[in-house]
């Protein structure tokens, strides 16, 4: 082409705007007949010297020229080694698409979460969700006008729901979003003509009130507030105050509020009418009504079109079972569930006096809720329609009835489903078979390359990794953060287990135990890297649990301990400590004044058994006086897993000898129950392991 190009209309990329610039450099290079060339559907020629060569290097110069001169310069060093225009849009698509697409999670939570401000006027509001809507577009996450439309009308203030109701009847065709708007601006002028009006007629009314009285309050000037003492309130007909202000109103409202809410546990349940279906009742025998009446209300699903995921609070139902940190749940009240994970409900539906199997898939599990609620979102988003009458409900999909459900005497739609518990033997299962993230909460937030070793390798018995993807863990993030380590300049020698023994001293603590300790005392296995913890009140204590782990060692396992390395500590170099070494023929080796580098081995253990145990009860939001339990945990957990100095086998294996089955225990403050032996009292605990 002839003309100049020009590139200064274009914004600039600078990493934070790149579906609007992407936007804009796409039309230009289509205006200068260059896009094909940029994308790759103009393939670079062998023979560049012929006519046809000449005009694809004259093209993809153009191309080049409008991308590079539309980037900001420190974007630029990635494009340096880019030969062609097509590598260069490839390149900047890999590296910011899928910055944009690490965005369409929070993007779509903050689409579902939103609510109208106060502050909004009609138009603002509907602008905010079209502007969400069409920024998930852009990321590949189209949102349908029907759905728009949803969240416009399900995100307004409770004055607009005489709206609500009236859109109902409006024809299919006619539910557009510009119908919705122009109705909901109408309806905004209304309300603010009635407020008006209101608010005129009170003055009115006040001035009547007022009129020969001059004499008795004065004349009121501009600016100062006004008497309300003969003001009388419609609602409790008692004088001083107006009906919007009248406390036993409020009141009133509130009560019935929280009485209608707490049948349904502050969950909004909102249905549709649909007045072009008849109202059709399921045909379902007498016998199986009163057999679904009849169900435990913790065993009843309830049809809720407020919740954007289906929600369980039994834990038992679950299969599949992952654990899931820091998501919320936000109520109609503003309240906020936490959610401890995610999994799969296998269900019975009845439709037409047959129960089929079904199963539900991505099922959150919120015990705070306290409510099993399907969510119509769900459904609509699948491709079902979900029909609300007067005293039923149903989900269809082309025509066929797939799931029905009835109306409760508190208005409140109820699903014909059955859900039985996951039997012992899936549960074994699930317990041997989990995803890298649960074996890595199982096993104490250890490294997530151990993990894929130990499965690999064969390491533990019955271990098995069902999703091996790497994934981001904030505990982690917050519990193992450490100064960097010295370099390691020892030699490393043959040892057998129990020759040479590592051991520190670790306190005190911020706060005490459940049993008063303040310190514990690490022994660590230079050969094997088993470890032994106990936990001191005082660090004089050290000598006394001393002699217990050397007795330990000799009596229970046949060796014969013969170097300890400790620091300095007093509670290792002291009168009694050598004399018992001396007696035992244990060479004591400790370190330089000021170098605890030179106790790496046992330092390193203590900063490992720390972080695990932090990482635990911050995952959990455990308090801190747990945190000898935590420890503990930790140790047992550290010598079944294997390390980066022994690969092949555990701690445990090697000090015992033998290999150590799968770890018997889900995640680290999991509740579960324990089964009352006959003949003892029963009592309901909680147990966290």
């Amino acid at each position: 082409m002839s003309e100049e190009i020009s590139v200064k209309s274009i914004g600039k990329l600078n990493g934070k705007n790149f579906q609007c610039w992407k936007f804009q450099v796409t039309a230009a290079l289509q205006a200068y007949g260059n896009y094909d060339v940029v994308i790759g559907r103009k393939i670079k020629l062998t023979d560049l010297a012929t006519v046809e060569g000449k005009n694809w290097v004259r093209e993809d110069a153009k191309a080049k020229f409008i991308l590079s001169s539309s980037i900001e310069e420190e974007l630029m060093s990635c494009l340096i080694t880019c030969e062609t225009s097509h590598e260069m849009w490839i390149k900047l698509s890999a590296i910011h698409e899928q910055k944009s697409a690490s965005n369409k999670l929070i993007l779509t939570q903050k689409f579902h979460e939103y609510r109208m401000s106060p502050s909004d006027s009609v138009m603002q509001h509907v602008a905010k969700v079209q502007n969400m809507a069409a920024q998930l577009a852009d990321l590949g996450e189209r949102i349908s006008d029907v759905a728009i439309m949803a969240k416009i009308l399900a995100s307004l203030p409770s004055k607009y729901n005489p709206l609500k109701t009236a859109w109902d009847s409006v024809a299919v065709a006619e539910q557009t979003i510009s119908n919705l708007q122009e109705r909901l601006l109408k309806e905004e002028a209304r309300l603010a003509y009635d407020d008006e009006t209101a608010n005129a007629l009170a003055a009115l009314s006040v001035q009547k009130k007022h009129k020969g009285k001059h004499s008795l309050q004065g004349s009121t000037q501009r600016g100062q507030p006004k008497d309300k003492s003969e003001v009388e309130c419609y609602f409790c007909h008692k004088k001083g105050h107006f009906a919007r202000d009248c406390r036993q109103k409020k009141r009133n409202v509130s009560q019935k509020f929280e009485k209608s809410a707490q049948s349904v546990q502050n969950c909004a349940f909102v249905s549709t009418l649909n007045k072009h279906c008849d109202e059709v009742q399921p045909s379902i025998p007498a016998s199986q009504m009163k057999a679904l009446l009849s169900l435990d209300s913790s065993e009843v699903w309830l049809m809720d079109s407020g919740a954007s995921r289906h929600i369980t609070y039994r834990r038992e139902w679950l299969e599949n079972y992952e654990p899931v940190m820091g998501e919320e749940i936000r109520l109609g009240d503003n309240g906020v569930c936490s959610v401890r994970g995610t999994g799969t409900v296998r269900i019975q539906k009845l439709v037409d006096s047959k129960w089929y199997p079904s199963v539900t898939e991505d099922v959150l599990f919120v015990p705070d809720i306290r409510k099993n609620l399907f969510s119509v979102g769900v459904c609509t988003s699948k491709g079902f329609n979900v029909t609300f009458r007067r005293q039923s409900v149903s989900i269809s999909k082309e025509d066929a009835v797939v799931a029905q459900g009835m109306r409760q005497e508190n208005g409140v739609f109820r699903m014909f489903f059955k859900t039985s518990e996951v039997n012992c033997a899936v549960n074994e299962v699930n317990l041997s078979t989990a995803s890298l993230r649960v074996w890595h909460e199982r096993l104490g937030h250890v490294n997530n390359n151990t993990v894929r070793d130990m499965v690999n390798k064969g390491v533990v018995k019955g271990m098995k990794l069902r999703n091996a993807q790497d994934f981001f863990c904030q505990a982690c993030q917050m519990g193992k953060l450490h100064r960097s380590s010295f370099d390691s300049t020892e030699e490393k020698k043959k040892r057998l287990p129990g020759d040479f023994i590592h051991s520190d001293v670790c306190g005190p603590m911020s706060v005490e135990s459940i049993r008063g300790a303040k310190f514990f005392l690490t022994f660590i296995d230079d050969a094997s890297g088993y470890r032994q913890v106990y936990f001191l009140r005082h660090k004089s204590d050290a000598v006394e649990y001393f002699k217990q782990y050397e007795c330990l060692v000799h009596n229970q396992f046949g060796r014969k301990m013969k170097v300890l390395r400790t620091d300095n500590g007093t509670e290792y170099c002291n009168r009694d400590m050598k004399r018992l070494l001396a007696n035992k023929g244990i060479r004591h080796e400790t370190t330089a004044p000021g170098t605890p580098e030179q106790n790496g081995k046992a330092e390193r253990e203590n900063r490992t058994i720390v972080e695990s145990a932090r990482t635990m009860l911050e995952a959990k939001s455990l308090p801190k006086v747990l945190w000898a339990e935590a420890v503990n945990t930790a140790v047992y957990i550290l010598n079944r897993t294997s390390s980066t100095s022994n690969t092949l086998a555990t701690p445990y294996e090697v000090w015992h000898g033998n290999v150590v089955p799968v770890v018997r225990h889900e995640v680290y403050r999991d509740r579960c129950r324990i089964r009352t032996e006959f003949g003892l009292r029963p009592e309901k605990r909680h147990l966290f392991t």
